[in-house]
């Protein structure tokens, strides 16, 4: 009997031990859709403070390291990280994490407030609350646990791409710039210039 119970113990601490959120699994690949718009940002962000993240205890969380490192692995990997201290500085703080009390589709929905300052004036450039979620199948796990720990680093992983989706909304360069009423002209010999439009 003693035996059986530590066998059990020890298997619901692996089991647990599995269900942190990992930053692998939050982090997004290239999602801006056109990278020239982000020329403006390219290389300039400095993640500097993650709050409002909590440790995984008795069930699945995200810790501020774990999103800290998302959040500096997904702006790298869109070419927005600085290579050292950047002039734009990027907080966030975890508002609220709502997850299922259980079910066999988990759905978990996220709320962050990202914030951009630039470094040398303090200037407040963007100011973003963004909500996602995300429902992780039964399919996807079969343990309860893992499949809530899935649900909680998709949330995270689809907050961090409608986050970078804005930035480049609202501080990259304009889509199209320059693209209004374009006038050619043919020179045709021994005969004025052709307007063509």
């Amino acid at each position: 009997m003693k035996n059986t119970t530590t066998m059990i113990v020890i298997g619901s601490a692996i089991a647990l031990s599995a269900c942190a959120a990992k930053p692998v699994n939050m982090t997004v690949g290239a999602v801006v859709a056109e990278p020239e718009r982000a020329a403006p940002l390219s290389e300039r962000i400095t993640v500097a403070q993650v709050e409002g993240g909590k440790k995984t205890t008795h069930t699945s969380q995200v810790s501020n390291e774990a999103f800290a490192e998302a959040l500096r692995q997904s702006l790298a990997n869109n070419g927005l990280l600085a290579p050292g201290a950047g002039d734009l500085i990027l907080t966030a703080e975890v508002l609220r994490i709502r997850k299922p009390i259980g079910g066999f589709n988990m759905k978990v929905a996220s709320e962050v407030r990202y914030q951009l300052t630039d470094a040398k004036t303090g200037e407040l450039l963007m100011d973003e609350l963004v909500e996602a979620d995300y429902t992780a199948s039964f399919g996807s796990a079969l343990i309860g646990e893992k499949r809530l720990s899935k649900a909680m680093e998709g949330a995270i992983r689809a907050n961090i791409i409608s986050f970078m989706h804005r930035l480049v909304d609202q501080l990259g360069s304009e889509s199209g710039a320059g693209d209004g009423l374009q006038i050619s002209l043919t020179i045709v010999p021994d005969a004025a210039p052709v307007a063509r439009l």
